[in-house]
This record gives structure tokens, sequence and C-alpha cells, in this order.
């Protein structure tokens, strides 16, 4: 799978969900090309197994190149429904005390059924997903407006791909979307620093 752009991108991550990956035992890692025939790999990236079928997030420094595209090996040959390549949002700050990762905040809708008597029979699983909120503190005018503005627009139409610590939790990585306006509020300190908080709903394991 391969991606071509009319002229070289800066690109500093690639973002894999809704695959089979972990099921069938398959190993992917990025790559680039000046010439779409000459494939190089990414410093300091190596093929990544992912344990499950959840998504994969690689981050790296900044690469700039016309050609990029996955290499998946294995056996078995993985479906994979989602690949994204561009340009991450660092957060100015972190997340504060109080935040539940995306990955252990399942959302379930479960149906039990029993006996006219009450007697437990089993329970069916009818959806399973991730929820989880975002909020962070202190962020500056300038990297509200000039940063975070611009994903806001994206995030409002399109699904994306967000990371909790992604160099401590690597599996704490969602491909999520939000159904609500994100609007921050002035804190009333600093030189108009702001807060922003958002709401996503992500794929699950189940």
């Amino acid at each position: 799978m391969r991606h071509v752009a009319g002229a070289a991108v800066s690109v500093d991550y690639f973002g894999i969900a809704a695959h089979t990956m972990g099921t069938d035992g398959a190993s992917v890692k990025p790559q680039w090309s000046d010439n779409d025939s000459a494939w190089n790999d990414i410093t300091g990236i190596t093929a990544h197994a992912p344990a499950d079928d959840g998504p994969v997030l690689f981050l790296f420094a900044a690469e700039s190149h016309r050609y990029w595209r996955i290499q998946v090996t294995g056996t078995t040959i993985p479906s994979i429904g989602v690949v994204f390549i561009g340009a991450a949002l660092a957060m100015e700050r972190m997340l504060y005390g109080g935040h539940s990762p995306l990955d252990l905040s399942r959302t379930t809708v479960i149906r039990p059924h029993q006996s006219e008597r009450g007697q437990f029979l089993g329970r069916r699983i009818v959806r399973g997903g991730l929820h989880a909120d975002f909020s962070w503190q202190h962020l500056t005018p300038d990297f509200y407006r000039s940063e975070f503005e611009p994903f806001v627009a994206d995030a409002l139409e399109f699904p994306f791909f967000l990371a909790w610590r992604p160099s401590t939790f690597t599996e704490s990585v969602g491909y999520v979307w939000t159904g609500q306006d994100i609007s921050p509020t002035n804190m009333g300190i600093g030189k108009g620093l702001m807060q922003v908080s958002i709401s996503v709903d992500g794929l699950g394991l189940n």
C-alpha cells in the first residue's frame, strides 16, 4: 500500500487502524522513496508486529519525500481498513491527573439473558467501543490559533488518531472521532491562557 504526493511532503507519523495484523501474525513498517523504485526505511523505525488488532501509531522525526508506503510481511495477508500519513500535532501542555486512558475506557452495551425465575442464562455483547475525555490547560493563544484550531476544523469532519504519552504507553492509541463542537475557554490567568476539552469515541477490540 503506497501513497504518491504531488511533490515532496513533510511527514512525521503513520497511523493504521481497522486491521487484522495482530490476528494474522503480520508485521508492518513505514517506508519512503524519492523515485518510486528504491524504498528506504525511516530512520529509527523498525518493523512492528502488533500484539492485537488495535490502532498502531508510528511517530518519528519529520522527513520530506514524495512517495510513502507501508510494508506488511507475514504468512497470512491481513486486512487493513485505515492508513493515515501526515504531520502530527504535539500538544503544548501535558494532560494532568484524572485522565482515563483511552484504551482502558470501554463503552459496551450488554444485554443479559435470564429465565422466568430470574436465573442468569448468559449475556450478549451488542456493541463495544471506546470513549474518553481529554482536557488541556494553560495553552497559549498563539498555539491554539495557529496549531490547535486547524485541527479542530478537521476533527469536526474526519476521524483522527489520538495518543496519550506515546513514548511511554505505546498501546494507548486510538482511532477516534468526536460528535461535539470543540471550543476553548479563557482561564483568566497569564497572557490569555486557554483551556479546551474534547470528548471522543473510538474503535474497540470487542
